[in-house]
């Protein structure tokens, strides 16, 4: 039922993420009909930073993604990972960062994942569904956890709720009946999911973060009752609202606001306690005060620049997206010069009659090695182009894996 990856590579695929194993060992095309219509599929994978949304979409699709480690964020922008699931159908798992992002401000998390639904959204390309993911291990859900829920029901809104999957992740290390207990709080609260849940969201158990057979069975729910959808902040920036006027722009906003009154009035009681210290004529604690203070400043205007952040159209987030995609295919045609250059430096050496001598061997074996070096780094910026290209530049598309299939075929012909 569920196509096993096991290095092959689809039409109009490109090579995995970090899987550089020796050309020999890999198939460079997978031979399918070419009269047969493939369907293409896009399901977004969300959740806080450490439920396991990056190891989830290992286990579905086979490719080697790299996890977080503990709490720290493994996902830094939204990536598009594909794979068939069935011969005639292709899954587009959307890989997204948490808005409790370890190394980014939500205001960057939440411009580029509106950009990716915006762009996708503009192109005609809509999600079939949803995934979000909590850990079991919880022992209940607050802070940057509901915080994070709560914006991904701003992101959607009700009328997407029939297309999700709440799914908690990490059963393998609670006992059931605690696990089962967690479950239950989360669908009898309104505020956590009961209120999806009464709308149409479905509920399910990613036993264990190695299990690739219960992450299939929560995709292939998602599938068998999929239906395009558009969530309510691509409805808002398609009709021309800018970010910071969505619901979700809204609500962060909101969140910010609130963020720099609680920093402003700590800042008037270090001032206070400042004050104290120097009448005192305690230097010590009014120079401690004082980094404090500092450090509260940087938050505040931290905090005012992330407001300007969203101030933004879906139109200057699409042609950000596209400044950076032209920046990667740069990258890409001149990674692509140097190889051919260093093909025909090896063609030319192989020809040569003194390929016996020892000096020439020696050429030829650093020849080889530079080349190996440069495929890894080709295959690198393709990977990163690829998890960005939905809906931006997709003229390239073909370009990009004739190139591919190019190197492939040299470096087959060793």
């Amino acid at each position: 039922m569920y196509s096993q990856q096991n290095g092959d590579r689809i039409p109009g695929s490109y090579p995995r993420t970090q899987d550089l194993s020796p050309p020999q060992t890999r198939s460079r095309r997978t031979i399918l009909n070419p009269n047969r219509k493939i369907e293409d599929i896009y399901i977004a994978v969300m959740g806080v930073t450490g439920a396991g949304k990056s190891s989830f979409i290992e286990l579905c699709t086979g490719q080697k993604l790299g996890i977080g480690e503990g709490l720290r964020s493994h996902t830094q922008e939204v990536g598009e990972f594909a794979f068939m699931f069935k011969p005639n159908l292709r899954v587009h798992l959307v890989d997204t960062p948490g808005f409790d992002d370890t190394d980014r401000k939500d205001t960057d998390v939440l411009r580029d994942v509106a950009g990716w639904l915006g762009v996708s959204y503009k192109n005609r390309i809509r999600l079939s569904g949803m995934i979000y993911l909590h850990r079991i291990i919880d022992v209940r859900m607050q802070g940057t956890a509901k915080r994070n829920l709560f914006m991904f029901q701003k992101l959607c809104g009700p009328e997407c709720f029939g297309q999700i999957v709440l799914a908690t992740t990490m059963w393998s290390l609670v006992p059931p009946d605690l696990g089962a207990q967690r479950e239950r709080e989360l669908i009898k609260t309104e505020d956590f999911w009961g209120y999806m849940y009464q709308n149409g969201s479905q509920i399910m158990r990613h036993k264990d973060q190695t299990d690739r057979s219960s992450a299939l069975a929560i995709l292939d729910t998602v599938i068998r009752n999929r239906r395009e959808v558009t969530l309510r902040i691509q409805r808002e920036m398609g009709d021309g609202l800018e970010l910071e006027q969505t619901g979700a722009g809204r609500q962060l906003n909101a969140d910010i606001i609130e963020e720099r009154e609680k920093h402003r009035k700590e800042m008037a009681d270090l001032q206070r306690d400042k004050e104290e210290a120097l009448a005192m004529a305690n230097q010590e604690a009014a120079e401690q005060i004082a980094r404090l203070q500092s450090d509260l400043a940087k938050k505040i205007q931290d905090g005012e620049e992330s407001q300007k952040r969203l101030r933004i159209d879906l139109e200057k987030l699409q042609a950000e997206r596209e400044e950076e995609m032209a920046k990667l295919l740069a990258e890409i045609q001149e990674q692509h010069k140097k190889l051919k250059a260093q093909e025909e430096e090896y063609h030319r050496l192989k020809a040569s009659n003194q390929t016996h001598a020892t000096e020439w061997q020696d050429k030829m074996r650093q020849v080889e090695e530079n080349m190996q070096k440069e495929k890894a780094r080709f295959e690198s910026q393709l990977a990163a182009m690829t998890q960005k290209k939905s809906g931006v530049m997709t003229e390239f598309g073909e370009w990009l894996q004739q190139k591919w299939d190019d190197v492939c075929d040299f470096f087959e012909s060793l």
